[in-house]
């Protein structure tokens, strides 16, 4: 199973990453960028069939070409969702889940209505090692709020309101015996009314860093003096909410709420990425 996804997440990338590179290079783009684009195109093709025959000398490929991918962030004429999305896809594809994970929120941030985003995302997120919810904050509240900003609820959304209306048009054509299924489809309305309502109201916390590094030990202070705070390292992809930041120590807080200090050169502000790898 696992083979079978990392298989398709492979073929879509490839897919994705050339057709998205060429529209994130529009007419209007410098000549250097256009051929940087072009070229990449081809290094990222060739890192894929690299992968097959040596996945160790692919992974460097495909880091190379992600490097020079960054070189474009920024660039008011490329598409900057677009080429997000891209140095992501990379970034996976050399093994580095933590800069994919950087890279991936930072096209989620600029087109957060991209459902072929999410999969990758909540993918590169299934492959971390560290066993942590994806979402900040109370698990039932987050559960809930996944739940109704999923596609199969706005799906049941529009059979609701279908039989909905069918019934009311039911009752008022043919009178009172369609007056229990009509009641029964107004409660389950009502209940979609609220989904709705607390999908506005609610703002979920959202990360606003990664690890990078392949793996780094949390202190319970800022400094290589302080004891570890917790029973294993911390590993790339891994998210977290910055607290505080002291020196080159940051107090971050987990998903599962746990807090501990990070060195900044193991981690990357999500935000403030478009000239390339943030510095903190």
């Amino acid at each position: 199973m696992g083979r079978s996804l990392f298989s398709r997440f492979l073929l879509i990338s490839l897919l994705l990453v050339i057709s998205g590179i060429t529209s994130a290079a529009p007419s209007a783009v410098q000549l250097p960028a256009v051929q940087l684009i072009d070229e990449l195109k081809v290094k990222h093709h060739e890192a894929l069939q690299l992968s097959l025959s040596s996945p160790e000398k692919g992974r460097k490929a495909h880091a190379r070409v992600a490097s020079r991918l960054e070189t474009l962030a920024g660039n008011p004429e490329v598409n900057q969702a677009t080429l997000a999305y891209n140095i992501g896809n990379s970034w996976f594809l050399a093994g580095h889940y933590g800069y994919s994970v950087l890279w991936f929120r930072k096209s989620q941030q600029l087109n957060d209505h991209d459902i072929q985003l999410k999969q990758s995302l909540d993918y590169v997120r299934s492959q971390r090692v560290d066993n942590l919810p994806n979402a900040f904050g109370t698990l039932w509240v987050t559960s809930i709020y996944s739940w109704v900003t999923s596609i199969p609820w706005y799906c049941i959304i529009l059979v609701i309101n279908g039989l909905f209306w069918w019934q009311l048009w039911r009752f008022f054509k043919f009178g009172q015996k369609y007056s229990d299924g009509l009641a029964g489809l107004s409660v389950c309305l009502l209940i979609v009314l609220a989904s709705q309502l607390f999908r506005v109201v609610y703002s979920p916390e959202v990360s606003s860093g990664v690890i990078v590094a392949r793996e780094v030990i949390a202190r319970k202070g800022p400094g290589l003096i302080y004891s570890t705070a917790f029973n294993a390292p911390l590993n790339q992809g891994t998210e977290f909410i910055d607290l505080q930041t002291e020196k080159n120590w940051s107090e971050v807080t987990l998903s599962n709420g746990q807090k501990g200090w990070l060195p900044n050169s193991a981690v990357q502000a999500i935000e403030n990425v478009e000239g390339g790898r943030s510095e903190r």
